[in-house]
């Protein structure tokens, strides 16, 4: 059986370095422990996590490899730099629309932003309006005969 790390089996999987160590607590996945000063190191089957893939538990974004050579850090970093250059033009497209979206939210934001200034402009006049005529209401009435 080949066994590789937990980092490697992410690398491999496209899934995150915990996603593994869930699936290891859960024994979705056969593992061996590595007995370390510092505790134990885990090592993941490879076949194991293949299976597993293949049988449809988890949706990866890359196929797995059938052969059973073994991962070298030149394929690891081979893998890593494809998905990088892919996740970077992922991630300016994401951004430059991102980017737009926010810009339209800015304009939304000052447009109504003037509109409500005009509206309390508009009740601020009204309601100068409102006293004027309130205070003409109030205001003693004289008749007109009694001008003298």
């Amino acid at each position: 059986m080949a066994y590789i790390t937990i980092n490697d089996a992410a690398v491999v999987s496209a899934k995150s370095v915990q996603t593994i160590r869930r699936m290891i607590k859960n024994k979705k996945i056969k593992i061996k422990k590595q007995r370390t000063p510092q505790g134990f190191n885990y090592l993941v089957d490879k076949a194991s996590l293949l299976d597993l893939t293949k049988a449809g538990y988890a949706h990866f974004s890359e196929p797995m490899r059938d052969s059973d050579d073994e991962l070298t850090h030149e394929n690891i970093g081979q893998q890593r730099e494809h998905r990088s250059i892919a996740d970077t033009q992922t991630n300016s497209e994401e951004m430059s629309t991102f980017n737009v979206t926010l810009r339209k939210l800015v304009d939304q934001h000052e447009q109504d932003k003037r509109n409500f200034f005009d509206l309390i402009k508009t009740f601020q006049d009204r309601i100068i309006v409102l006293e004027q005529e309130i205070k003409q209401l109030q205001a003693p009435r004289k008749a007109w005969w009694k001008l003298w």
